[in-house]
């Protein structure tokens, strides 16, 4: 049950995001082939150190690795966890490399070296008369308006 409603609960929110059922159905079952991968990874692990751990190691090595594949511990939840966090944050780094790349601006006397997002309409005024109090040119002001799908 608990699994059902996490389920859900993804499906929902990133139908949320996206506002399209294929991209939202891509993305959960993108998530749970990660998820599942992880979950081979881990027992293929617990299992490898089963085997193949020496017993010329000392004590506190071996009674380290045993403690992986002991009954009810969490090393299946913490490897999974771990690796989807590590993925997660590698998708941001990436994500934000691909939009830094775009942005990139060549250094012309007649192109800006500053861009700036998000400014609302009553900080306009504000923003263009502090830019011109220093004398520096406002070469363009581009509304931008965000669209979904």
């Amino acid at each position: 049950m608990v699994y059902f409603l996490m389920l859900v609960f993804v499906l929902g929110f990133t139908y949320l995001q996206m506002r399209g059922w294929m991209q939202t159905i891509a993305f959960t079952i993108s998530i749970f082939i990660a998820f599942l991968l992880l979950v081979a990874f881990s027992k293929l692990l617990m299992f490898l150190v089963r085997k193949f751990l020496p017993m010329s190691l000392s004590y506190l090595w071996r009674q380290g690795f045993a403690n992986l594949y002991r009954p009810n511990n969490q090393t299946l939840m913490l490897t999974v966890s771990i690796g989807l966090s590590t993925a997660f944050i590698c998708t941001l780094f990436f994500v934000q490399g691909i939009l830094i790349k775009r942005v990139t601006l060549s250094s012309g006397a007649n192109q800006p070296n500053m861009v700036l997002f998000d400014i609302q309409n009553t900080q306009k005024e504000a923003l263009d008369s502090l830019t011109r109090s220093y004398k520096l040119p406002l070469m363009n002001q581009v509304p931008v308006i965000t669209m979904r799908n």
